[in-house]
């Protein structure tokens, strides 16, 4: 529960909606409409953002532990 307490708080663009729309962009691939190297590369974008303030941000729970 911690952890997944943790990603909500700190990852805001995987959160309602995500896999819905991720399932349209891969249908939109298999069709040939996008190429899945603009998919990955707009994901990692987004992701890579996320997890630079993730770093910052993301309270501690070693601490917890003790």
């Amino acid at each position: 529960m911690v952890v997944c307490d943790l990603l909500v708080k700190n990852f805001h663009t995987y959160r309602y909606g995500y896999t819905a729309k991720l399932e349209t962009e891969l249908d939109d691939i298999e069709e040939g409409k996008e190429k899945w190297t603009d998919l990955l590369n707009a994901f990692y974008g987004y992701f890579e953002e996320e997890l630079k303030d993730a770093g910052k941000n993301m309270e501690n729970i070693k601490r917890w532990s003790r």
